[in-house]
């Protein structure tokens, strides 16, 4: 079916070296509850992040940045003639991010 996603973020300038960021994400789930299975068990997500640039030279910056996503409860329940299945899922997860970038 149908899905959005909605994002939006910022950054702010703390000083010549410094930059800011931050950002929000709300993102549906590609599967309906009729079609969930322990395959795809995925929930509607958000994810929350923050970051940082800091510029060595005009030549190199660094990045790092964290992102934690959480993701709704699903429930999935199966019936077949060899058994059913019942469950119901919930996750989440930290990220960690660290990049350089160089100019030539």
């Amino acid at each position: 079916h149908d899905t959005w996603a909605y994002a939006i973020g910022t950054a702010y300038r703390l000083d010549q070296q410094w930059v800011l960021r931050a950002g929000v994400l709300f993102d549906q789930s590609p599967t309906s509850n009729t079609g969930r299975s322990p395959r795809t068990p995925t929930g509607d997500r958000e994810v929350f992040s923050v970051g940082a640039g800091y510029e060595v030279t005009p030549q190199l910056t660094l990045d790092v940045a964290y992102s934690y996503l959480q993701e709704e409860s699903v429930d999935v329940s199966r019936a077949n003639a060899l058994g059913s299945y019942s469950a119901t899922y919930q996750s989440h997860a930290n990220l960690l991010g660290v990049g350089a970038t160089y100019r030539f």
